[in-house]
């Protein structure tokens, strides 16, 4: 018995290291801990707890609390902490925020784990092994195996065997017709269609095509990537970190400052998603054209995006859930089960309407948003598919109404500019509030259109002048800070700064479509950047649950430095 006692002990908690840098973790040894099992029926059970009014013997031969010991957070971190706070803004779900709240209120509160016998309650552990007194919070507790499966396992089961089969299927189909019959004629597109050779063989061919905006690959690229960083820092340094203080003292650095503004990512993907609308759309049709082919336009629409999403929600639901296991992994068991509850809101891309704090793949927010701005912009793309005169009107007229509602709506919430809760449900997921990046991309769309194949003149003045302005304001975007405006300011910053790098991306393409880019126009149009822009929408799918997954797995706390930022990008 004694024997169990040193195992369960040494899977369980010491006092943290690195306290006085922001490690308030102690996360013991979570797979040592549910490996036990002894021949007296003895099973390990994992516990993480959060202290309250702790006390401390070892640090002064005695029960010495927090609020007795000086120095131990000093004036500099506190302010430290109080910048980065709001700026940082953690999610609800994260427990780190209420450490990082604790901390900064002078009482940090330690998260623990604890491993306990699986018959066993913490409270007699703690209470019968340890000689420590302090007050806590149970947060959960985990044991081996305790992982059922459901019916979302079963139907990913049969779906991707199904399609697996369908691939082999395809793919010797193609191999046969092509390498052994040494047909001349092109293999059946049907039969061929999940064939990984034809597949892959297409992905693969970069070459441009005639009027083809090459940019805007390069432009997709980098977005995406952007998109990934951002996710990735928030996803793997808004977790335990054994050093906080150093991660909020290099985040208020302008070294963070990619990593940090990488929300404008997700307005360069509205921009790009509503010129592509008007520059491809305007070629095909005109206005009664579109009213008899509405149904089509939906469905095509819907069509490209329905495969890769009902599959990545489907493999949330399920397959996801069961390929690892850490400390973290309640998060990815989250996420599971919002799948499992809210699949259909997400396949229907009204996410952002009917369960905004339970979104199913929190990132595809975005999907949902974009949807909608696509069935609703038949209300504009009539009249720009009309005459000049027409099309010119009524962009103007959107823009200037859609830049009205929503600075009038940022002045009637008064956001704080943080991002937080509030402001991501009733703003940031909000279609309208972030509609003017997508009809200033439709007006850049029609700008390229009514200049299809040929060039757009402009003298060099003008063109030095567009440059300055793109550059400052985009500069602006990226750099700037709120935390000490007034809320004047942060209302119309909140209202206009996502319009305004909007404006500066729209001017970088028609720069580069016209030729007065120069090497930015070279770099953005590199055939490579062809292959990143045609996964990117795989990429964008499944990056954010395979960063989940990777945060999920951790069994202690990450130590942050520049290298860590460097290797967890991906």
């Amino acid at each position: 018995m004694h024997y169990n006692i040193r195992i369960v002990y040494d899977a369980s908690f010491r006092f943290p290291q690195n306290l006085l840098r922001g490690n308030v973790f102690s996360l013991g040894n979570y797979h040592q801990c549910l490996a036990i099992n002894q021949p007296e029926g003895i099973r390990g059970k994992y516990c993480l707890i959060q202290t309250h009014s702790l006390q401390i013997p070892i640090l002064a031969g005695g029960n010495v609390t927090w609020a007795k010991i000086d120095n131990i957070w000093s004036e500099e971190n506190l302010r430290t902490y109080k910048a980065a706070q709001d700026r940082l803004a953690l999610s609800d779900e994260d427990i780190s925020r209420t450490s990082v709240v604790d901390i900064i209120n002078g009482a940090p509160s330690l998260t623990l784990a604890v491993c306990v016998p699986r018959s066993c309650k913490v409270a007699d552990v703690l209470e019968s092994n340890y000689n420590v007194e302090f007050n806590y919070t149970e947060q959960f507790c985990r044991l081996p195996d305790d992982k059922p499966y459901s019916g979302a396992d079963i139907t990913a089961l049969v779906i991707f065997s199904i399609l697996g089969c369908l691939t082999i299927a395809s793919t010797a189909y193609e191999l046969n017709h092509i390498f052994i019959k040494k047909a001349t004629i092109k293999p059946d597109e049907l039969r061929s269609c999940f064939s990984v050779y034809n597949n892959t063989d297409r992905l693969l061919t970069l070459a441009s095509k005639p009027g083809a905006l090459d940019c805007l690959d390069g432009i997709r690229a980098l977005s995406i990537l952007w998109v990934i960083t951002g996710h990735s820092a928030l996803v793997h340094f808004g977790t335990y970190l054994s050093n906080f203080v150093d991660y909020l003292e290099w985040s208020v650095n302008l070294r963070a400052v990619y990593l940090l503004s990488a929300h404008l990512s997700v307005d360069s993907f509205f921009v790009l998603s509503g010129l592509l609308l008007v520059y491809t759309v305007a070629r095909k049709m005109k206005p009664i054209q579109l009213i008899k082919n509405l149904h089509l336009f939906y469905l095509h629409r819907l069509l490209r995006m329905f495969p890769l999403l009902a599959a990545a929600v489907l493999l949330q639901a399920s397959v996801f859930h069961h390929v690892s296991d850490g400390v973290r992994w309640n998060r990815v068991a989250w996420e599971a089960q919002k799948c499992r509850d809210h699949w259909w809101s997400a396949l229907l891309h009204i996410q952002n309407l009917v369960n905004p704090r339970g979104i199913c793949l929190a990132h595809t927010w975005y999907l949902s948003v974009d949807v909608q701005l696509h069935i609703l912009s038949p209300l504009l793309l009539f009249w720009v598919l009309g005459s000049r005169r027409s099309a010119w009107a009524g962009l103007a007229a959107a823009i200037l109404g859609s830049l009205t509602f929503v600075t009038v709506y940022s002045f009637l919430m008064n956001f704080t500019g943080n991002q937080d809760d509030h402001y991501s449900v009733y703003f940031y997921h909000n279609t309208l509030a972030r509609s003017p990046a997508f009809i200033i991309g439709m007006l850049c769309g029609y700008v390229l259109h009514v200049s299809r194949n040929k060039k757009i003149v402009m003298p060099w003045w003008l063109v030095c002048l567009g440059h300055a302005l793109a550059t400052v304001l985009s500069g602006y975007c990226i750099y700037y800070v709120h935390s000490e405006w007034s809320q004047l300011a942060i209302n119309f910053n909140i209202a206009l700064v996502r319009p305004a790098w909007a404006v500066s991306l729209c001017w970088l393409i028609v720069a580069c479509v016209n030729g007065y880019a120069g090497p930015i126009n070279w770099f953005l149009s590199i055939n490579l950047w062809k292959f990143v822009a045609r996964i990117s929408y795989a990429m964008y799918i499944f990056h954010f649950p395979m960063q989940f997954i990777t945060v999920g797995a951790n069994i202690m706390p990450i130590y942050f430095n520049f290298e860590t930022v460097v290797s967890r990008l991906m």
